[in-house]
């Protein structure tokens, strides 16, 4: 009695299996259809297939697939097994339950996967907590600028075809199951063993592993090439980390010393001394007569997608892109191998301004919290004044509330520059850039420096998507930008013409203040954000794509003894302490970066270079989740990675991957703890 009620109930059950067996291997297929062109579109050509990693993503990506799979539809398949025993009615409502759940669960993997690539292609990373930040603060904003960024249609229109081929790929799979019949007579042991036997298959599977350890997130790193482990995750998986990181962003751990002191020991190479950590963490500019007693204005502008490539001849192609831009490029200093810190604006800002990896900080509860790591204190501290102007709106990130708080004594957003030019057109984020450019130059070129030097700060929002282009540049014609189209991916060829607008009007601040009296003591630098979006990527071409200029006009009478190495490697957190060498004289300022103008240092802890992904020596690089493979890289040939070679220089990295770990002590241990005012 209890045999044939147990078999009764296993047909239901054994179509379940089979159902799930087939709806895993279609996603599967259809999601490695989106991977390798990924592969081939995200890295140029199908030289892919020749490196040994490729086979490996494909199969690495395989495994989270099939295991997404099953991990989602898990919870069907469990009450399967419990209608074994249940009447059969029960058993034949749960196939069809499973069929409508399944075909969901693929649609949605599929098109998630879709617009993974999308995100991708703007990002350079799969979808993470930032694309959650966006979406949580930034609704309209975000909106309009994926609108804007030129490829949406593209995505949106391949998703659904994704999932129209899905839908039709199960309809047909269900309608042939429908008519396979698995024998409920084959016996109670003969069942039982069946059962058992596919239980543990499906386990495993869903486990992606029959070892101890499961697929997590530390497997989605099969390369040490970024666009390779871009494409191991599927979009469902890639929206289910995001959403962890997001969760554990929310809260800090505390920051001890005794943790600070071992990074420190990483990070230096020395053990920290006896006492307090935090005063040990902070280094002094040299005693000057000179920037005692004229100390200059410095002006730092930071720049909406201003990379590199686009400046040079091998992109541009003789298309002007520069503008005004282009006399200063040659007339002054400025360095072509240099890495940003972040692949976007926010992330960027509140590490080259705050000194910690948080970029939510602005909106979190932490966003009261004043940083004694902030960048604009070092000046303040030295009797500046200090001001951050942005084109965008105040209330973006709450920027205006937050970096008032952070050593700027003025924060001047879109509004204040309404009221000021009312004539200035508006778009989504804010106004244009040459008012903004405008008003710093007549701040500059009008400050009464008895009221003490001037440090300002500019962030700009025009070269940005929707990439609206301004009034005053709707009737300029660019000779053979539409040649460059195959360069930048899926952006529109406005995002060029945006690009030299904002190269234009700075390259116009530039001239009015060298023009001006305050050129003999004003030190203005320039880099970008993060680089331009979309471009094109080749082989080696990692560090190039993201690459941003650093642009230096230092009068006469303040350059440095030694003469700038443009050709070095460097990056954004060697930005101020080249400024404080610069223009203070005995200040004291957090040890995290080098002083571009002394050689010496780059031999020093501070002698590498640190992007989002990669750390980078000047003679190689490495991912970050993948030290144990280097890049070589050659001066002539800047930052375009050789092949892929095991590590010699495993050492030089010691201090680059504890970088990110000393960060986040000290970012911690200032919004747990507090850290008071020692300085």
């Amino acid at each position: 009695m209890i045999s044939s009620r147990f078999i009764f109930g296993f047909g239901p059950y054994a179509r379940q299996v089979l159902w799930l067996l087939l709806l895993t291997c279609c996603v599967s297929a259809l999601v490695a259809c989106v991977r390798l062109f990924s592969l081939v579109y995200f890295n140029e050509g199908f030289w892919v297939v020749k490196d040994a990693n490729f086979w490996l993503v494909l199969w690495q990506g395989l495994r989270f697939d099939v295991a997404t799979v099953i991990r989602l539809f898990f919870p069907v398949y469990l009450l399967s097994m419990i209608a074994i025993v249940l009447p059969q009615r029960i058993g034949q409502w749960l196939v069809s339950m499973g069929f409508y759940w399944g075909v969901f669960i693929s649609t949605s993997i599929l098109v998630l996967t879709v617009a993974n690539q999308g995100y991708i292609a703007f990002f350079d990373t799969p979808f993470n907590a930032f694309a959650i930040e966006g979406l949580a603060y930034d609704k309209h904003e975000i909106a309009e600028s994926v609108w804007g960024s030129g490829s949406v249609w593209v995505y949106l229109f391949a998703g659904l075809i994704a999932a129209f081929v899905c839908v039709y790929m199960l309809k047909y799979l269900a309608r042939w199951m429908s008519g396979f019949w698995v024998a409920p007579s084959i016996g109670f042991l003969p069942s039982l063993l069946v059962i058992i036997l596919s239980f543990f298959l499906v386990v495993a599977l869903g486990r992606g592993s029959v070892g101890n350890f499961p697929l997590s997130h530390k497997h989605l790193i099969v390369s040490a090439t970024p666009s390779f482990n871009n494409a191991v995750p599927n979009g469902a998986l890639s929206v289910y980390y995001a959403v962890l990181e997001f969760i554990d962003s929310q809260d800090l751990m505390p920051a001890d010393d005794a943790e600070g002191k071992v990074l420190y020991q990483q990070f230096f190479g020395h053990k920290a001394e006896d006492g307090a950590l935090w005063p040990q963490l902070f280094t002094q500019t040299p005693p000057l007569a000179l920037l005692a007693d004229s100390p200059p204005n410095v002006v730092l502008h930071l720049v909406e997608s201003l990379g590199t490539e686009p400046l040079l001849p091998r992109f541009n192609e003789g298309v002007d892109l520069v503008g005004e831009l282009g006399i200063h490029l040659k007339e002054d200093m400025w360095l072509k191998n240099f890495l940003p810190e972040h692949n976007d604006t926010q992330s960027t800002l509140i590490r080259l301004l705050g000194n910690i990896n948080y970029p939510t900080v602005t909106q979190s509860k932490y966003k009261q919290v004043s940083l004694e790591s902030a960048a604009a204190k070092v000046f303040q501290r030295a009797g500046y004044k200090t001001v951050f102007v942005f084109t965008g709106y105040e209330g973006i990130r709450y920027r205006s509330n937050f970096f008032l708080n952070q050593g700027f004594d003025e924060f001047v957003g879109a509004h204040q520059l309404l009221q000021l030019y009312p004539e200035m057109p508006t778009n989504t984020w804010g106004g244009e850039d040459e008012y903004m450019y405008d008003y710093v130059s007549k701040l500059v070129r009008e400050h009464n420096q008895d009221e003490g030097p001037l440090f300002v700060v500019t962030l700009t929002t025009t070269n940005h998507p929707p990439y609206k282009v301004p009034t005053s540049f709707a009737d300029v014609f660019i000779e053979g930008v539409p040649t460059l189209q195959n360069k930048i991916g899926g952006l529109p060829l406005e995002s060029l013409i945006t690009y030299k607008y904002t190269n234009h009007h700075l390259g116009g601040f530039i001239r009015d203040v060298k023009a001006s009296s305050k050129g003999r003591n004003t030190i203005i630098a320039a880099t970008g954000d993060h680089g331009m979006r979309g471009l094109s990527g080749f082989e080696g071409s990692a560090l190039l794509n993201v690459s941003v200029p650093l642009y230096l006009y230092v009068p006469t009478r303040y350059k440095p003894v030694h003469k700038l190495n443009e050709d070095q490697i460097a990056s954004h957190k060697d930005i101020f302490p080249t400024l404080y060498h610069l223009a203070l004289s005995d200040a004291p300022y957090l040890n995290l970066g080098r002083n571009l103008f002394t050689p010496s240092d780059l031999d020093g802890v501070h002698g590498f270079s640190a992007s989002a992904r990669y750390v980078a020596t000047q003679t190689s690089a490495a991912l970050k989740g993948k030290p144990s493979i280097s890049f070589p890289l050659s001066p002539s040939e800047g930052l375009l990675l050789g092949k892929a070679e095991q590590s010699v220089e495993a050492e030089k990295f010691g201090p680059a991957l504890a970088y990110k770990d000393l960060i986040d002590w000290i970012t911690r241990k200032q919004l747990q703890g507090g850290v008071a005012n020692s300085l």
